[in-house]
């Protein structure tokens, strides 16, 4: 479900929004939905790492890999596959983190009951001497 929800919702937002709408997507999907951190970090990296190599590769077919072979050209890279692979993982670890910190947020603001805690002992007890 929360995967689904930030997959549309950024391959929706990326036709009118900057690229950063899927940071906060993530966030707020996450604020409301994840249960637990490890969930939403995997969740939002994994939708959004979707939804821009989708996105990229429906460009690549319309712009017939000329930006492609340059941008593989600029950073030296040794095939052009690796620019497609390292634009759609550098969203999906800003989307990852914008849903945990998204996560992190909700738990700070979350109330719960406080914990009783039992009395400790000491770790180190000191004799008792009789001094009268």
């Amino acid at each position: 479900m929360l995967y689904i929800i930030i997959l549309l919702l950024s391959i929706i937002s990326s036709f009118f929004a900057p690229w950063w709408m899927a940071g906060l997507i993530a966030f707020a999907a996450s604020f409301f939905l994840s249960r637990s951190g490890k969930q939403a970090f995997w969740i939002s990296f994994s939708a959004i790492f979707t939804c821009w190599l989708l996105l990229i590769v429906i460009t690549l077919f319309t712009s017939q890999n000329l930006l492609l072979a340059r941008m593989a050209n600029l950073f030296s890279l040794p095939h052009p596959a690796l620019v497609v692979l390292l634009s759609a993982g550098t969203g999906g670890l800003f989307a990852g983190l914008a849903g945990l910190s998204g996560r992190l947020v909700h738990a700070m603001f979350q109330v719960s009951a406080p914990k009783v805690k039992e009395k400790e002992k000491p770790l180190f007890v000191l004799p008792e001497f009789d001094l009268n």
